[in-house]
């Protein structure tokens, strides 16, 4: 296995109860999520706090989730997206990427389609584990790239084939920043995505970078944005604190690309912020 994520009955049920009723300076989880190394030890990288810091920010802004999410109820979509994120394990290193979904994802498929009789069924069985090769041979290749701090994939066949991956060179503090970068691709925050898509249509028409601005990049780094300047999930952000943001806050590709009208934005309105009758937004 990559990952030890099975929670029971009774641990979706307490979560459920505490989604409800917890403090949002409480991170609540869903399982212990730790990456484990093929070998069964813990990995020398943890990305848990980055994991934390996610679950935390999404379960303080519960009836704004619910809001983006088109009525969705907020205890439902958070853990699809929370759930989902905890499931992709964060590779410390391009070897342990190789021996981990090696051995988790490729080598069962192999060893079930030898035990197979010839046809479709086994053809199908060899394909997958084929695709994953693939899928791993890419990821392998872009992290390997010098320079590279991070990535986040994913292969559009059946069963979990995501998986990440942190630059285990980079300080401790740019490790987390990278991961949380890295796992907001994981949440497939679908809801938030669309309201980023929804911004940049109206207020950054000319800004259509394939890459940087795609709604999945914006909003990974929004978060990275986020986490580094310690913001506050409830706080709604005015022209003057953009002013001094522009002065001093660590930027990632976010205030040196958008206007301050897109910034404000970004800030309150994802992911996102309640409507009220008369169409205004509350943070």
């Amino acid at each position: 296995m990559l990952f030890d994520f099975v929670p029971s009955a009774v641990k979706r049920a307490g979560f459920l109860f505490n989604f409800a009723f917890m403090d949002p300076k409480l991170y609540v989880s869903m399982a212990d999520n730790r990456n484990r190394a093929p070998s069964g030890g813990m990995d020398a990288y943890d990305p848990e706090p980055a994991r934390k810091w996610l679950s935390w920010w999404l379960a303080s802004r519960k009836p704004q989730l619910e809001s983006n999410s088109g009525g969705v109820p907020a205890a439902r979509e958070y853990i699809r997206q929370v759930g989902g994120m905890q499931q992709v394990p964060v590779y410390p290193s391009v070897g342990y990427m190789r021996e981990g979904y090696g051995s988790g994802m490729i080598r069962p498929e192999i060893e079930k389609s030898a035990s197979m009789p010839e046809g479709t069924a086994r053809d199908s069985v060899m394909a997958l584990a084929g695709a994953r090769k693939y899928h791993l041979s890419n990821a392998e290749s872009i992290a390997s790239e010098p320079g590279n701090r991070g990535l986040y994939t994913d292969l559009d066949r059946p069963g979990n084939n995501r998986m990440a991956y942190v630059n285990p060179s980079m300080p401790e503090t740019m490790r987390q920043s990278t991961a949380v970068h890295e796992l907001t691709h994981a949440l497939r925050a679908s809801p938030q995505e669309g309201e980023i898509q929804r911004i940049m249509e109206r207020s950054e028409p000319g800004r259509n970078d394939p890459y940087t601005d795609s709604p999945t990049e914006i909003y990974s780094r929004l978060m990275q944005f986020r986490h580094g300047n310690n913001l506050d999930p409830g706080n709604k952000f005015t022209a003057d604190d953009l002013k001094e943001m522009r002065k001093s806050s660590k930027d990632f590709n976010l205030l040196n690309r958008y206007s301050d009208e897109t910034i404000l934005e970004l800030l309150n309105n994802v992911a996102s912020v309640s409507r009220k009758e008369d169409g205004t937004r509350n943070a």
